[in-house]
């Protein structure tokens, strides 16, 4: 590899990262397609991003950038009521040509001494749990499984999606069995509940900021483990100062007697697949919460997490989004059991492994409590 110069980020270089991503990630098929403003909105705007977060390997004959590791973010997330420093890491990528060389487990190298230097007590990955990443970079570089991730999927618009899929046509049947069908029949079930009479729902595009925030603030470090706060830095980031609609953000809130107990946020990306020439639009929920204590009773909890799913999904409508995900923690089982019994179609994600620099953390110790999934960490969008 004495053409290969491993280096970090300098200006100019977002243009070929962006390039390396697509052609990287489409390998698998299809990735979400990332124009120059959104790959400079997710890093180098990012709150205290620093040139050596982003690893570098590029081949110094051809000029061109070959592989990539990004750190971002580095923040305080709440284990367990103690905060701990977390180095996420993103978008491990290398060019087809270059692949089997080391370079991707050099780069990874690089990321963990600028963690260290950080004074990280660990850093978070997503992989494919049975991928080649993960058993030949990841787990020889010191990283753990610490729980699998679950994707649940719903289909709003399914006139949007026909349009832009056009063989869901021929399925369209199967779809309407998994989309209108359970929503009418949880409409009527929430309808004919004295339960939630007094229940109310807002739903905000691109507005109400701090309510949300606030809120989502307040109730999440109580009831999952690795989240983060949102200060004025990172809510600028993720939500106000965006690149464009695609990623402006609509809030959905649900009150009991005037008074928030749960929400959502959603946005929209574009995801490619080459091979059919199929692109199509994919909501994102963000930052889902509703607070566990107020209720007595499962299945209280659930017709609360249902009720906030139907608004989550009335929005989505109305941002004519065809296929909406939510990506969590796969033992978050009042979750998992309000979607599935939406007839939301389950399937089985990413892992999410930990490399622990803190000796006083592991594997266990994280999941004493179901834990939060950031989206910029499941999905690469904020």
């Amino acid at each position: 590899m004495n053409n290969i110069e491993f280096r970090h980020y300098r200006e100019g270089d977002n243009t070929q990262l962006r390039e390396l991503y697509l052609r990287a990630f489409l390998r698998d098929g299809k990735s979400y397609f990332r124009t120059r403003a959104i790959e400079k909105w997710r890093y180098l705007e990012s709150p205290n991003f620093d040139p050596e977060m982003i690893q570098i390997a590029e081949d110094i004959n051809k000029k061109m950038i070959v592989g990539s590791v990004f750190v971002n973010l580095v923040e305080e997330i709440n284990i367990n009521g103690k905060n701990y420093l977390v180095g996420d890491i993103n978008d491990v990528a290398c060019h087809p040509d270059y692949s089997q060389r080391g370079i991707a487990t050099r780069l990874m190298e690089m990321a963990i001494d600028y963690m260290k230097k950080r004074n990280c007590d660990l850093s978070l990955l997503t992989a494919a749990a049975e991928g080649i990443a993960r058993d030949k970079i990841y787990v020889l570089l010191g990283f753990k499984d610490i729980t699998l991730l679950n994707i649940y999927l719903s289909f709003p618009h399914l006139f949007r999606l026909v349009r832009e899929i056009p063989i869901v046509l021929l399925l369209f049947p199967l779809f309407l069995i998994y989309s209108v069908i359970p929503r009418l029949f949880l409409k009527l079930k929430l309808k004919c509940s004295l339960y939630i009479r007094n229940f109310s729902y807002e739903i905000h595009f691109n507005e109400d900021h701090e309510t949300f925030i606030t809120a989502l603030n307040s109730i999440i470090p109580n009831l999952y483990n690795g989240f983060s706060l949102y200060d004025n830095e990172k809510l600028n980031w993720a939500r106000k100062n965006v690149p464009s609609h695609r990623e402006k953000p609509t809030y959905i809130l649900i009150r009991r007697n005037s008074n928030i107990i749960g929400g959502a946020c959603i946005t929209y990306e574009h995801m490619f697949i080459p091979k059919f020439k199929i692109c199509f639009r994919i909501g994102i929920v963000h930052d889902l919460f509703f607070n566990k204590t107020l209720f007595t009773g499962a299945q209280r909890l659930k017709l609360t997490l249902q009720y906030l799913s139907d608004k989550i999904v009335k929005a989505a409508l109305q941002r004519r989004i065809g296929v909406l995900l939510y990506c969590g923690d796969s033992k978050d089982f009042i979750i998992h059991e309000s979607f599935r019994g939406l007839w939301f179609p389950i399937i089985r994600g990413s892992v999410l492994m930990g490399k622990f620099f803190n000796p006083q953390l592991n594997p266990r110790k994280v999941l004493k409590k179901p834990l939060f999934i950031p989206t910029y960490l499941s999905t690469g969008f904020p």
